[in-house]
């Protein structure tokens, strides 16, 4: 499963909407979309500039917020490699709480604003 397909059903039958969600990266637009989209009350949000890999203040900032949040549940929307890398698993290691769910990009899928067509998604191509 993508980032993105684990994400959806976390959002639709796991998360309760009152409950806060933590995302880092991502837009506001597609921030706000998801809030609306998925019903929810307390999403808690940090805004990653472009380029985090080469900046480490805002990398270890991005790190700091995602530790100080009460969410079950984070989603780090930062792209890959650079959410799967180690560098990020060191700077959240033994600071924060919950699960890092590493969606990527995808947050705009999540948010109804982008998508490959059915049959890429079906045959396992949408990232290509």
């Amino acid at each position: 499963r993508t980032g993105v397909e684990v994400a959806r059903r976390l959002l639709e039958a796991v998360i309760d909407r009152e409950e806060p969600l933590t995302i880092i990266g991502g837009d506001a637009e597609a921030v706000a979309e998801l809030k609306r989209r998925y019903g929810l009350h307390d999403v808690r949000w940090h805004r990653a500039p472009a380029r985090l890999k080469h900046n480490p203040d805002a990398f270890l900032a991005a790190a700091e917020f995602a530790a100080a949040q009460e969410s079950r549940f984070v989603f780090i929307c930062v792209g890959a490699p650079l959410q799967e890398a180690p560098p990020w698993a060191v700077a959240h290691r033994g600071r924060g709480r919950g699960i890092g769910i590493c969606v990527g990009a995808p947050l705009d899928a999540l948010s109804g604003r982008e998508r490959a067509p059915p049959w890429m998604r079906e045959l396992g191509l949408e990232w290509l």
